[in-house]
């Protein structure tokens, strides 16, 4: 029976959303920004929630992120007029799209995004196959909410880790099979010491790079 996305259900999330969400000094100055675009009109409870287990699993390795929904034009009421201005080096642009959006849409069945890199910079877009996380999540009884999360912070991964950044486990390995799905609704699916470090230490050369444009007359 398709259990209800009611609640965020892995342990390992609720423990990493348990304590307010500190400033940004603590950690470092270490701050992404993630501009969301809901192109599969995902439900707004639901996306809510999978930002905040997100946040909380990127939180977890010492980066801040701050979630905008850039969904609705300027012309919208409700929009953010920051989502209409140019995006920098820590400014990360994450699609949720549907089926019908075919590029850059995956053939493969255990794909759940994609994202774009960009060999003489810095990459900062990529995609969510929201139809097929959804019906991943209810083939195997997973809720929808932290597949979704999990499918998010896989794409953020490859964002701040560059090429070959896939792993042999964890939560950048390559595709969604049974196995990681059942670690992901555990809370078992992390970034490796490693990764981590390889993130903190590109978003501090984004940010150092976002404070030198600043200072730019």
């Amino acid at each position: 029976m398709q259990q209800s996305d009611g609640i965020i259900t892995t342990i390992g999330l609720i423990l990493a959303l348990s304590c307010p969400a500190p400033g940004v000094e603590a950690f470092g100055g270490r701050e992404v920004t993630v501009r969301v675009y809901n192109y599969a009109k995902a439900p707004s409870a639901t996306l809510a929630k999978a930002q905040t287990a997100a946040e909380g699993v990127i939180r977890g390795i010492g980066i801040k992120t701050v979630w905008l929904d850039c969904t609705r034009s300027v012309e919208e009421p409700g929009s953010q007029p920051i989502c209409a201005k140019p995006s920098g080096p820590t400014h990360l642009v994450l699609n949720v799209i549907p089926r019908s959006m075919k590029k850059p849409w995956s053939e493969s069945r255990l794909e759940l995004g994609s994202a774009v890199l960009d060999p003489e910079g810095y990459s900062r877009y990529a995609y969510v196959f929201f139809d097929r996380v959804k019906e991943m999540a209810k083939l195997n009884n997973c809720y929808l909410s932290t597949l979704l999360a999990y499918a998010m912070v896989h794409e953020i991964g490859h964002l701040l880790l560059g090429s070959g950044s896939h792993a042999s486990s964890g939560i950048m390995t390559a595709s969604w099979k049974r196995a990681k799905l059942r670690k992901a609704q555990t809370g078992g699916l992390r970034f490796n010491e490693a990764q981590a470090r390889r993130m903190r230490a590109e978003v501090d050369e984004r940010s150092g790079r976002v404070l030198l444009a600043d200072k730019q007359p």
